[in-house]
Formats: C-alpha cells, structure tokens, sequence
C-alpha cells in the first residue's frame, strides 16, 4: 500500500516538473520591453529636450524642412476637422500595435525625428513617455498642441512676449469660488428668521375665601 502511495507521488512530481519545463520552453516572451527605467524618463522629461514650439513646427512645414515627421494622436474625426500639414492621423489608441511600433522603427533607422501632436501638450505627454520608455529617442512633443497651433498666431513677429502655451492657467479660478462662497454665506446669514424663545407663563394666584 505504501509503495502505491509512493508510485503515485513520484508521477505527480514528474507531471508538474515536466509542466513546468514545458511551460518555461513555449513561454511566450513579452512583446513589449522597457529600455529605460521609469526613473530615467522622468530625469529626462525634467530637461524639456522633449518639446518643440508650435512656431518651429508651423515654419518647418511651410519651408518643407527636412528630417521630421508629424504624428497626429487625436481620433481620426477631429484629424479630418484640421491638421498640421503632412502629419499622419495614428489615434493613441493605436499607439502600441504592431504595425504602428514598425513604422516607428523605421524612423529611427531613417534618422528622422518625430514630433507627437495631440489636442494640447499634456494629452501628448503620456504617449511620449510610453514611447521613450519602449526606446525610441526621436520623438517630441509640441508645445500647445493643435489647439494653440490651430487658433493663435505662430508668426515670430506677431506673438506676444509670453506665449499661452507658456502660461500655466488653474483649471478653476479659486478666488471667485471662494467669494461667492462668502456671498452665499452672509445671504444665508441675512435670510435666516429670528429665533424667538418661549418664556414660561406665571400661574395666577387662587382667589381666598368662599361663601
């Protein structure tokens, strides 16, 4: 009886360390590898060597400069509204198929730098990040995105001294919310009824005497 026992342990050993060897032989390796630790990126995007002005852009296009290549992140509907000349529409979306990892190969081999636009600059910060990460050291962003690109003057003779793209704007303006707070306070204050206390009656005396 113990030498079944023992039989029947031996074989599931063997099972499990032939699974094993099995799964460590047809182990897929990962598709995606990470060149740079997170920490070096960060070091990295702490020198502002990433970004290129919206004005550089608009004047390499216009003079056809050499070496550069405009990918669009924005969904194809907005791409069609309106676009940097000669970019190419790769939704972020897309941004790590296989196709798409190819092309970017391809400028590597090719030397050609590429520069990263999305709606503003933070939307195609991110997609930079994955991309030097994954190794790829030719990429930029465009400071203001297509919605500075498409609506503020890029001439250098016409821009203001600060551009937008430039200045930092909150997401809320905290000074008005926290006046009509106040505003709201004292109307809360104003409104309010007065609070009238109830006073405790005093019992008449019983009248003395009788018939």
């Amino acid at each position: 009886m113990r030498e079944h026992k023992t039989n029947r342990l031996v074989i599931a050993v063997a099972v499990f360390l032939g699974v094993l060897i099995m799964g460590y032989i047809f182990m897929k390796s990962p598709d995606l590898i990470f060149v740079e630790t997170p920490q070096q990126t960060i070091d990295f995007l702490m020198e502002s060597d990433y970004e290129i002005l919206p004005e550089d852009v608009a004047y390499n296009v216009e003079f056809d400069e050499p070496g550069f290549i405009y990918i669009d992140l924005r969904n194809p509907y907005e791409f069609v509204k309106g676009n940097v000349a000669t970019s190419i529409n790769i939704p972020q979306t897309d941004l790590l198929e296989k196709s798409t990892l190819e092309f970017f190969n391809e400028t590597q081999k090719d030397s050609l730098t590429v520069i990263l636009i999305s709606y503003d600059e933070a939307a195609a910060i991110g997609p930079w990040l994955i991309l030097k990460q994954l190794g790829y050291n030719n990429t930029k962003v465009m400071k203001g995105g297509w919605n500075y690109y498409a609506n503020e003057s890029l001439d250098p003779y016409d821009m203001p001294e600060v551009p937008k793209y430039m200045v930092e704007e909150p997401a809320y303006d905290f000074a008005s919310i926290m006046e009509s707070m106040k505003s709201s306070s004292a109307a809360v204050e104003t409104d309010a009824p007065e609070i009238v206390l109830p006073t405790r009656k005093k019992k008449k005396a019983a009248v003395e005497g009788g018939c």
